[in-house]
């Protein structure tokens, strides 16, 4: 929302706040007055500096509000859930989509209960870790998304040239050892 539509609202954007340029496919029309004392309307495009609702104070709650979890907590897989700890990886959750953000070397997840299946979920963040290798690993079918295909390709000449990617991430799991077997007489 602009700055305006926030006061509107009885709400403002956060000191120190800077917004996002978006093209608007909209005009403004005024009339001006001419040299010869006639008036002319004028049609002007404009751009508009937006702000996401997380950058501003005192919205009303329902700006704020969360899609209902598509998914139950309840559902998550353990055996998952302990790889992706025992990575170490500093993995946060909110927003609504999945990256790695290098700057600050972290990868940001959506909550768990907004994907459509634990598997997704654990795929995406498989796929931010280091993708195929992980999910086949971990025994997760991957879901193709719109940007994985250009993503893939960057990251097939990286793997083309370092395959140690997933060798690293397993080589960060606790070590279970085997219980000697019993002989059977």
């Amino acid at each position: 929302m602009t700055c305006r539509q926030a006061k509107e609202c009885g709400a403002h954007v956060r000191k120190g706040e800077r917004g996002n340029l978006v093209v608007c496919a909209n005009t403004i029309t005024t009339t001006e007055e001419q040299d010869d004392g006639s008036e002319e309307e004028r049609t002007i495009p404009f751009l508009k500096g937006l702000f996401n609702v997380e950058q501003i104070e005192g919205l009303p709650e329902h700006f704020h509000a969360k899609p209902g979890p598509v998914i139950d907590l309840a559902e998550r897989i353990e055996h998952a859930e302990a790889f992706f700890a025992a990575s170490g990886a500093d993995v946060r959750h909110g927003g609504n989509r999945a990256f790695y953000c290098g700057g600050s070397d972290h990868v940001q997840m959506p909550h768990f209960e907004a994907f459509h299946s634990p598997e997704a979920c654990y795929a995406t963040l498989a796929h931010e870790l280091g993708a195929a290798f992980l999910c086949a690993d971990l025994a997760l079918t991957p879901e193709p998304g719109e940007d994985h295909a250009a993503c893939i390709q960057g990251w097939l000449k990286v793997l083309k040239d370092d395959k140690r990617a997933a060798d690293f991430l397993q080589g960060l799991q606790p070590v279970v050892e085997e219980e000697p077997r019993q002989a059977v007489a």
